[in-house]
């Protein structure tokens, strides 16, 4: 437990709410017509999301080539998953294995 009193679970609860509410922010965006979506990819240092307007992830991805540790996806396309997961294993709402 942290000096705080957060215990991991607390600690996972939070980052699987935050990747929720990233999915429901994108899928908004998307909705609205702004003309901006949110993209991220996922390596070995962890999440990363970037919003781009006028390019898509395929012009991205092309772009980075394997600079970024792995592909960009479009965020409002996915399931919210659980902290520590990757690639839609387990979504935020599954039982756990």
């Amino acid at each position: 437990m942290s000096p705080r009193g957060w215990t991991s679970d607390h600690l996972v609860a939070t980052v699987e709410a935050l990747c929720a509410v990233v999915v429901i922010v994108a899928r908004l965006l998307r909705r609205r017509a702004t003309g901006t979506r949110l993209a991220r990819t996922w390596n070995d240092q962890g999440g990363w999301i970037t919003a781009l307007t006028g390019v898509g992830v395929d012009e991205l991805n092309a772009d980075l080539g394997s600079a970024a540790g792995g592909w960009f996806t479009w965020v409002d396309e996915e399931e919210p998953i659980a902290a520590g997961e990757r690639d839609g294993r387990r979504r935020l709402h599954d039982e756990p294995s």
